[in-house]
């Protein structure tokens, strides 16, 4: 997970356009200080549940280098019980223009008729239960999944979107 580190609060980066002649350039307003990479480890248990937990973090604010003890974000702090688990992207108008939701259940079948619930109506059906877990991920924030794999006799993380 990415997080940016915004001088004035929130997850979105200022942004400064400027066009001369043919080129855009695009640059980060004053506000943004930095940002920071939480790493997290899913691990799969019986019948395909799996549980979260968090692993490191890596920052870098105004050019400096951190290693936080905590996330930037409790995204992932979710009740010990739902052990299925699901990150969807709603789509607004492109693949770079989206919110994301993780939704969680204690059940597989309830977490898919979630699913397709939150896709149909967007943020507005994504309602946590006594048997689902739903937490909005704040714009500006990134999640992306990612996998370890074996390649060359190193291991690599590729996106798994």
């Amino acid at each position: 997970m990415v997080v940016p580190i915004v001088r004035t609060g929130g997850y979105i980066v200022p942004m400064i356009t400027k066009l001369e002649g043919h080129t855009i350039s695009v640059t980060a307003g004053k506000d943004f200080l930095g940002y920071e990479t939480d790493y997290y480890d899913v691990q799969s248990s019986i019948g395909s549940a799996v549980t979260v937990k968090f692993r490191h973090a890596e920052a870098v604010v105004q050019g400096k280098k951190s290693k936080p003890k905590q996330p930037a974000l409790a995204l992932f702090d979710l009740p010990p019980h739902d052990g299925f688990i699901r990150i969807v992207y709603l789509i607004r108008a492109s693949r770079h223009d989206h919110d994301m939701v993780v939704l969680t259940s204690t059940d597989e079948n309830v977490l898919r008729d979630l699913t397709v619930k939150t896709m149909s109506n967007g943020r507005d059906a994504c309602q946590t239960s006594n048997r689902t877990t739903c937490v909005q991920i704040p714009a500006g924030v990134a999640v992306i999944p990612e996998e370890k794999v074996r390649e060359a006799g190193k291991d690599q993380w590729k996106a798994i979107i």
